[in-house]
C-alpha cells in the first residue's frame, strides 16, 4: 500500500495561498524589491482599467497594500488572469519565465475538464517552475509547499480535476 496516495494535497492551499502569495512577498521586499512602490500603481492602474471577465469578481483595491488580505479566490484571479499583464514590464525575464510556468500549471490544472494529456503538460509546467526559480534564487527558496507541487499530478490521476477537490467551495460557504 502506497500510504502517500491517500494523502490529498488541497491545490487552492497549496497553490494559492501558497507559492503564489510567497512569490510576492518575496518579489515586494528586501532592500531593493522586485516589484516597487510605484510599481503597485501602476498594477493596480492598469487592473482598474482591465474589465474582468463577467464570471469572476473584480480584484478590489488592495494592490497597493502588497495584497494585504487577498481570498484564495482573488489569488487565482491574480495569477491567472492580471499577473501575466502586468508583471510583463515589471519583472525581469528571468523571473518572467518562471513565474510564466506557474500560471501555465495552474491554467492547466484548474479547467473543470482536464485530459491525461493536459495533466501531464502541467506536471512539466510546474518541474519547469520549479525548475527556474531554483535556479535564479538557489536551493533555499524551495519549500515543503513548493515540493508538494509535484505530488498534485497523483492527485488528479487518483481523483479527478481540482474542481473535485480543493478547498474553494468549502471556504465560499465559510465566508
Amino acid at each position: 500500500m502506497d500510504l502517500q496516495r491517500f494523502i490529498v494535497i488541497d491545490p487552492m492551499h497549496n497553490l494559492y495561498l501558497g507559492t503564489a502569495k510567497r512569490m510576492m512577498n518575496i518579489w515586494t521586499s528586501g532592500e531593493q524589491p522586485l516589484i516597487s512602490t510605484n510599481d503597485f500603481k501602476k498594477i493596480q492602474n492598469i487592473i482598474d482599467n482591465t474589465p474582468p471577465p463577467s464570471d469572476i469578481g473584480r480584484i478590489p483595491l488592495k494592490i497597493a497594500s502588497r495584497f494585504a488580505g487577498f481570498s484564495a479566490d482573488q489569488w487565482k484571479s491574480w495569477c491567472l488572469i492580471y499577473s501575466i499583464l502586468v508583471l510583463r514590464d515589471i519583472l525581469p525575464e528571468e523571473h518572467r519565465q518562471y513565474w510564466q510556468s506557474f500560471v501555465d500549471c495552474l491554467s492547466l490544472w484548474g479547467q473543470t475538464i482536464i485530459s491525461l494529456e493536459e495533466i501531464e503538460n502541467g506536471d512539466l509546467a510546474m518541474k519547469d517552475f520549479l525548475t527556474k526559480i531554483i535556479s535564479v534564487w538557489g536551493p533555499e527558496i524551495a519549500t515543503p509547499n513548493m515540493h508538494m507541487h509535484l505530488h498534485i499530478k497523483e492527485c488528479l490521476l487518483d481523483y479527478g480535476p481540482l474542481y473535485s477537490f480543493w478547498c474553494f467551495p468549502f471556504e465560499r460557504l465559510n465566508g
